[in-house]
């Protein structure tokens, strides 16, 4: 059937003025805030794309107005599925089965017992299984070393190794003793973060480590690595793509870098059809979705399509359009338990724009500062709450259903006693709808862009963590304070005091969700919420981490922000705080004897609780320059050109980045590989003797620079 541009052209005027949600709309409008701004500002797409199907849908034949199309259905059937060619046969059929489910909770009468909409904070089936998987797997690189010399020494001249030895205890697991559960936690950082993460699995896959991490998490740059290298994408594939596409300058010549390095690899057909397709199926649009995210997939996933990628490293992967990758597909890739740790990756919905009540309320109910942490995983994507009794519970929907309208399903009453007699509501279902795309949600998870006047002011200005249990009195403080500041400008800027500070909460073009949790318990009652990068809350994705039902054993932590001596790991900090307001297990940190020389260290090991608590050992590999760094690279200079936040190019004045810091992690994790094996061969004799696990960091040998 013809593809008609007619609606593209209607719906893509208004993203150059607007692409941003109906609640952040009516919000602003509700004040007097047009009088500082052109009426064009505040276009919303989405209005306007609720009232064009409303149009279309009011016509017996949509072809009466598109020559050539039939009825709206038929028209929204045309871009139900990828075009042909984009997607394999097996992917196809994956997606058409997965529309042919309801998804709903178990009181509706079509509830499908393996694609529930769970309301609880349980792992998911698929997940459990590949925790028996893996963890059977990982227990082969916790067995004592099968010969007599086996050098431990890291490999500071990054020979590599012809056979990975994991961990060569000297004491091994016990048969019949539970893996310990070892997580990677890597921080976000623009493409900063990606290439560290890359470094970091080099140097955790050379070493024989890797097959020892049951779970990945990760938050916006470190996403663009981690979850494509889970799909099936090898180290060597990301790194090439990287090598390719990480050419773009921030600036002046960003316009012509796109068209030289990413344009002509992005077909606008393909574009077309995914906006096209999330308009007629009633999702909202942004510019995440129709243009950052694009962007983002080509730079990431493009190893799946690119000719000269593929021909140059005899990639095994089969064709599939890099934007029309699926995290789905992650789940058929890992399920064995053999290939990649189960991957994780990050968002936050923030309280403004996306709840009721007073922001300030809802941060002391749900015991988080800034918003409620939404995890995306293979299976499941969803998030933990309090509810209305404080319990805390969770609502979970299989990953590729985000997205779907989730519609009320009641039970009608006996025909006698209607006039008396309300419907009977039974759960939620959804409706068949088109699965996202992962460029979308790698757009989502490092959308660092979409951050507020508000989060400016408190990450740069006020987010002190504070250093007792009084969290939620520092929230109310913190919010206040920001409140105050941000209600001056605005009547500085204009006398009508309520114009300018009721900006401070816009966020420009942040990606929005069809909301999948309207049920009266839900913390979230609006049709649609956003969603926007988790480093806006904390750069470190602990949260999905430190549910109590993954049972983390040892988490090592992948630190890529930005180092700043006179407030040393910030990010860490802030993670604790969230811990410590909302009741969870967390390392000391603040307090540890060990946490004003950080920095003097590439690694430390923070394992000490409150009497009578137990939790996760949280072991801190931070970005900064140490004994392994090489002669020719340091971590501060790079900070100030390649490696800041918000650049791309990291091909400048001949030197190329890209490999310069994949080569710092890399030499790291190998120069602290002796120290880390000590510390898993005490976690496994805790496991063999069913003790805690109690080694600190004054129990760790002294780091040593070791050469071959």
């Amino acid at each position: 059937m013809k593809r008609s541009y007619s609606l593209l052209v209607l719906l893509i005027l208004p993203v150059i003025s607007r692409a941003d949600i109906k609640d952040n709309l009516s919000y602003l409008s509700s004040y007097a805030s047009t009088a500082l701004f052109p009426t064009s500002y505040f276009l919303d797409l989405n209005t306007s794309a609720d009232a064009l199907r409303s149009s279309l849908k009011g016509m017996k034949w949509a072809g009466s107005w598109l020559p050539g199309q039939g009825s709206y259905s038929d028209l929204q059937n045309s871009y139900l599925y990828p075009p042909k060619g984009l997607v394999s046969d097996s992917v196809l059929k994956q997606l058409m089965h997965f529309n042919d489910v309801t998804v709903a909770t178990a009181e509706v009468p079509a509830f499908i017992s393996n694609h529930p909409l769970r309301m609880d904070a349980d792992l998911g089936e698929k997940e459990q299984d590949f925790i028996k998987q893996r963890l059977r797997a990982a227990a082969k690189t916790f067995q004592k070393s099968n010969t007599q010399t086996v050098s431990i020494a890291p490999d500071t001249n990054l020979i590599k190794n012809p056979h990975p030895y994991g961990y060569a205890l000297d004491t091994g697991l016990q048969e019949g003793i539970d893996a310990p559960r070892i997580a990677v936690c890597c921080s976000g950082g623009g493409f900063r973060a990606m290439i560290a993460t890359l470094g970091f699995w080099q140097g955790m896959s050379d070493t024989g480590m890797v097959d020892s991490v049951l779970y990945s998490a990760n938050l916006s740059g470190s996403t663009w690595c981690t979850i494509p290298w889970c799909i099936g994408a090898s180290l060597e594939n990301l790194l090439a793509t990287y090598q390719k596409y990480a050419k773009v300058g921030v600036g002046s010549q960003t316009f012509a870098d796109l068209k030289k390095y990413i344009a002509p690899s992005i077909k606008t057909e393909q574009i077309k059809d995914k906006f096209m397709s999330a308009f007629l199926w009633e999702q909202p649009l942004s510019s995440v979705r129709g243009l950052y995210g694009p962007l983002i997939g080509q730079m990431t996933l493009a190893a799946w399509d690119d000719p000269q990628l593929r021909s140059t490293h005899d990639t095994k992967m089969p064709y599939q359009s890099s934007q029309y990758l699926y995290f789905w597909q992650a789940m058929d890739f890992i399920k064995d338990g053999t290939n990649r740790p189960f991957p994780i990756a990050t968002s936050l919905i923030p309280y403004k724009g996306n709840f009721n009540e007073v922001s300030t309320k809802i941060a002391a109910r749900q015991k988080s500062s800034n918003g409620i942490w939404m995890e995306f995983n293979p299976e499941s994507v969803g998030f933990e709450y309090f509810d209305a009794k404080k319990n805390l519970t969770g609502v979970f929907i299989p990953t590729f259903s985000l997205g779907r309208i989730f519609n009320a399903q009641h039970q009608e009453p006996s025909r006698w006693y209607r006039i008396f007699t309300n419907k009977k509501l039974l759960g939620y279902a959804s409706d068949p709808a088109p699965a996202h795309t992962l460029d979308y949600w790698e757009g989502t998870w490092g959308s660092a862009f979409t951050v507020s006047p508000a989060d400016i002011y408190r990450i740069f200005f006020n987010q002190v963590p504070p250093t007792d249990d009084k969290g939620t009195d520092k929230l109310k403080s913190s919010s206040a304070i920001s409140d105050r500041i941000m209600g001056l400008l605005g009547g500085l800027v204009t006398k009508g005091a309520g114009t300018v500070s009721n900006l401070k909460d816009v966020r420009l073009f942040p990606a929005v969700f069809n909301n999948f949790a309207p049920f009266a318990d839900s913390p979230i009652q609006a049709a649609t919420f956003t969603a926007v990068d988790a480093g806006i809350d904390f750069n470190l994705p602990f949260p999905p981490l430190l549910r109590q039902s993954r049972a983390v054993d040892l988490i090592i932590v992948g630190d890529w922000s930005a180092p700043s001596p006179k407030d040393p790991a910030k990010e860490l900090r802030l993670a604790e705080n969230w811990a410590q307001v909302r009741g969870v297990p967390f390392p000391k940190i603040i307090e540890s004897a060990f946490y004003k020389d950080l920095y003097d260290r590439p690694m430390t090991l923070f394992n000490e609780y409150k009497d009578g608590q137990t939790g996760p050992a949280i072991l801190y590999i931070p970005l900064n320059n140490n004994q392994f760094n090489s002669p020719d690279f340091n971590v501060d200079t790079c900070l100030a050109n390649a490696c800041s936040t918000f650049n791309f190019d990291y091909f400048k004045n001949g030197i190329d980045s890209v490999k310069d810091l994949s080569d710092e992690t890399y030499r790291t994790v190998w120069g602290v590989y002796p120290q880390i094996r000590e510390v898993v061969q005490n976690l496994v004799i805790a496991k063999n003797n069913k003790k805690p696990f109690v080694m600190t960091m004054k129990d760790v040998s002294t780091l040593e620079v070791l050469t071959a």
